[in-house]
């Protein structure tokens, strides 16, 4: 599997992308991630904010709710349409942008904050897309991004998923991280790092009644040190130096 079907898979699924959060674990999941952001974008009131690869527009809306402007960047066109239509009764100024991560368009130091969820498990060179992210922030501007964690609860079937490059169940390039080489990436990037939260989701393969319980049960647990390092997925909140 190589990274080039990433956006050819998310325009496919722009139009059911949003059904993942209907089944029960899902819910749940797609809860505790929005609480999460919430929790670390509170202080973002009137500021200009970036959100790399929008997906649905999830977070784009919560980043709104706050009092902030937001730009909206995705790979898909398909996903654009998606956040675009589900935001404009609400939020008419939002401003959509087609491109890649890797080169996002527009100027340097332009925006107060950077946001990037479910989205660096994608990307194949992360030290690159961070570099590029530091570049349109300000002086002390903020990045609130997360990562799947190699070494975490779910490490067979990370390992398994890093084996073949691609999700279990969907056919998408994906990559797990080993967290030191993300702190060690985020510092050369030119970022330090303020805080780490762990968070479990319910993957796709455990969203079963009772399976879904225990990841329902050790997400309760897993926020701050020293369960976080064993979640399966942690938030970075850094600061640009």
């Amino acid at each position: 599997m190589t990274p080039d079907n990433v956006g050819k898979f998310y325009e496919a699924d722009s139009t059911i992308y949003d059904s993942r959060w209907v089944k029960e674990g899902g819910r749940i999941t797609s809860a505790s991630q929005t609480k999460i952001v919430s929790g670390f974008v509170q202080a973002w009131n009137g500021k200009e904010i970036l959100e790399v690869g929008c997906g649905s527009g999830r977070f784009s809306s919560l980043v709104a709710e706050v009092g902030s402007s937001v730009t909206y960047l995705d790979l898909t066109l398909g996903m654009l349409a998606v956040t675009r239509e589900k935001l404009k009764a609400n939020h008419p100024v939002f401003n959509g942008v087609n491109g890649s991560t890797y080169e996002i368009p527009l100027v340097s130091e332009s925006r107060d904050a950077v946001i990037s969820i479910n989205v660096f498990n994608h990307i194949q060179e992360p030290a690159t897309a961070i570099k590029e992210i530091n570049r349109i922030l300000r002086p002390n501007g903020k990045l609130l991004i997360n990562f799947t964690n190699l070494y975490s609860i779910y490490w067979p079937f990370a390992s398994y998923i890093n084996s073949k490059h691609t999700s279990i169940g969907r056919d998408v390039y994906s990559v797990w991280s080993k967290p030191k080489e993300v702190s060690t990436i985020l510092s050369a990037s030119g970022f330090n790092i303020l805080d780490v939260v762990g968070h479990v989701f319910v993957p796709l393969y455990l969203d079963k009644p009772v399976l879904r319980r225990i990841p329902i049960f050790l997400d309760g647990l897993s926020r701050k040190a020293p369960l976080k390092w064993m979640a399966p997925s942690l938030f970075y909140y850094c600061e640009k130096r």
